[in-house]
């Protein structure tokens, strides 16, 4: 006889109520157990949806999180100060598309300190940001030869060559508005010295000497190439005169005074002049005769 599925059907719907009719109905041991796994059941399916939508939501929060402007301070450690200088400010090449400076002359403040009298210093400078001997070429300084100007570490001391240009400086700068920089200075040819200040857009400030036993303080204005003398060529016994012979330059800013010395004498006080005033430190070399030469070692700078 033949049990398989009617041709007809209405016979196939009445066997198949019969057969639903015939399962026995859950146990409440069943139904319990449904009760209880069913909400766990819930719970897994919808941890393996947001499992598949997770790549998405990863994804949408990192572009939004790049996307953002997000500003971060930077704080740059004491003892890695020194290594600005790797890339520090070139005066030798003025740009052409810088508009002329007109911040005003600082005032020299007259000062009645005896000529022999030592730097009493500010007590609180204690950090140092630059100490270099220049035994070694660390990459700090620029070392290059050119046409017009030759610079780079000869026997532990760093040497600036001129011939063919009038000036040539390099510096790095520094957030302090209270520090204290010094070198050992020794002039061949021209006038020599440190620098310690700018005035944004493109002025620096210069503290020089000579041979001869002189000093001054000179704005160097490179948009124009120009200088002017702050203070003018003063002759004092505070230096040592001679070619090659090292004098030990010093300035100390505090706020808004700059005060100078040399061989631990001091010499003379600027007011700092008005403007987007940068503090910095560098060496630089001068000759309006493009020939000039001059060694530098120890510098040494604290805030």
């Amino acid at each position: 006889m033949n049990n398989g599925p009617s041709t007809f059907p209405e016979d196939n719907d009445i066997l198949e109520a019969k057969t639903q009719a015939e399962k026995p109905p859950l146990s409440v041991h069943e139904r319990v157990h449904w009760r209880q796994d069913g909400p766990y059941m819930l719970v897994v399916l919808i941890g393996l949806f947001l499992a598949a939508q997770l790549p998405f939501i990863l994804t949408r929060f990192i572009t939004t999180y790049h996307a953002g402007v997000v500003t971060l301070p930077v704080q740059i450690e004491s003892s890695s100060l020194a290594q600005l200088a790797a890339t520090p400010t070139v005066e030798a090449t003025p740009s052409g598309t810088l508009e002329p400076n007109q911040a005003p002359v600082p005032t020299v403040i007259p000062t009645d300190i005896p000529a022999h009298s030592t730097a009493t210093g500010i007590a609180s400078l204690a950090i140092p940001f630059v100490n270099d001997t220049f035994n070694s070429d660390t990459g700090q300084w620029i070392a290059d030869d050119t046409v017009s100007w030759t610079a780079g570490y000869d026997h532990g001391r760093y040497r600036l060559v001129l011939h063919g240009q009038p000036s040539i400086s390099f510096s790095s700068a520094i957030d302090a508005e209270a520090y204290r920089v010094s070198a050992d200075v020794a002039v061949e040819k021209g006038a020599a010295g440190i620098t310690f200040l700018s005035v944004e857009p493109a002025t620096f400030y210069r503290f020089l000497i000579r041979s001869t036993g002189t000093y001054a303080v000179q704005r160097h204005d490179q948009a124009n190439n120009t200088e002017t003398n702050i203070v003018e060529w003063t002759s004092t016994p505070s230096l040592r005169q001679g070619r090659g012979v090292p004098n030990r330059l010093q300035i100390e800013r505090n706020g808004a005074t700059v005060r100078l010395f040399g061989n631990d004498q001091h010499l003379t006080d600027i007011a700092v002049p008005t403007g987007k005033v940068v503090s910095h430190y560098g060496v630089v070399l001068t000759a309006p005769d493009g020939q000039g030469e001059a060694t530098f070692d120890n510098l040494f700078g604290v805030r």
